[in-house]
């Protein structure tokens, strides 16, 4: 079922340190401006990007008609409440102005991990470039290890976030969740995202594979109204990655898991993204392939109303 939309606006939330736009260390602090607001109500959702890592960044379109009709993908990212931006690859600036979403209304990013078709420092900086000379600094939040690894970034607040520690943003309440995959020479723990509004959740789980177990006993306190898989591998069996990415085979399971133990909502959507290039059949296809399972794989450009 699909619901309007609750507009949601609230200055984001701080944890214990950030660095400022500036590039200096701010001092510990337990203000929370966030922290007491009512939460929205329903999330909006529109794909950036759907790709993974294997999609041309030389031949990405200019026509937004050819990502809206699935023919590339951009790297994968996603805009939740119009404000609220998952990941920050190269293809992000171009697909905003593709999509008409004006970098003013971003607010905060929040970064998986820092594989570069996750997190482009660049592309961030050129988004905060275009916004609105009043704007404020927009927030950046990734892993605590990571925050301490990247220099200050030009209109940009760092912000650190830890696996398994609730913090809001734009009247939502988001926890952290340790995924299945890394990042190599670092220290820094991928996350999935789960978002809840006053009645609403969603899990963000791209770049891992199957769950962490204590991620897992999360879930089983949780009633998931949609999800977006990573979906990486595809029908490929026997494939290397699915120790840190998913197959159909995979996701398949995890749903008749999730459904079983009633995690997953009646009206659940379930939506794939982070599909290979070499690993998918064109978009048409993959789509009337699922449509019968109940999954929907998602398209550069895709609206959805959870």
């Amino acid at each position: 079922m699909f619901l309007r939309t609750a507009a949601c606006g609230a200055a984001a939330a701080s944890l214990e340190s950030y660095t400022t736009a500036q590039g200096v260390s701010a001092a510990k602090t337990a203000l929370n401006p966030d922290n007491n607001s009512v939460l929205c109500e329903a999330l909006s959702l529109k794909f950036l990007g759907t790709g993974a890592a294997d999609w041309s960044l030389d031949q990405y379109p200019d026509n937004p008609d050819t990502l809206l009709a699935g023919r590339h993908r951009g790297f994968s990212s996603m805009l939740i409440n119009g404000s609220v931006l998952i990941d920050c690859g190269p293809t992000v600036p171009k697909a905003l102005s593709l999509l008409h979403v004006h970098p003013d209304s971003i607010t905060d990013i929040l970064i998986t991990h820092t594989h570069g078709d996750h997190f482009n420092r660049q592309s961030i900086e050129t988004i905060a470039s275009r916004r609105s000379a009043d704007k404020t600094a927009m927030n950046v939040w990734m892993h605590e290890n990571a925050a301490r690894d990247i220099a200050a970034m030009k209109g940009c607040f760092v912000r650190p976030v830890k696996e398994y520690a609730h913090f809001r943003v734009q009247q939502m309440d988001i926890l952290p969740l340790e995924a299945n995959h890394r990042v190599e020479n670092s220290t820094e723990k991928p996350l999935y995202y789960l978002f809840k509004t006053s009645n609403k959740s969603l899990l963000y789980a791209l770049d891992g594979a199957w769950l962490t177990t204590r991620t897992w006993r999360v879930f089983m306190q949780e009633k998931l109204d949609a999800v977006v898989w990573d979906a990486t591998i595809g029908k490929q069996e026997g494939d290397y990655r699915i120790f840190e990415h998913n197959s159909l085979s995979m996701i398949r399971q995890i749903n008749q898991t999730l459904s079983k133990q009633k995690i997953y909502a009646p009206d659940a959507k379930i939506i794939l993204s982070h599909l290979a290039r070499s690993l998918h059949p064109e978009h048409a296809v993959l789509k009337k392939e699922l449509e019968s399972e109940g999954m929907l794989p998602a398209h550069d450009g895709l609206d959805v109303n959870v």
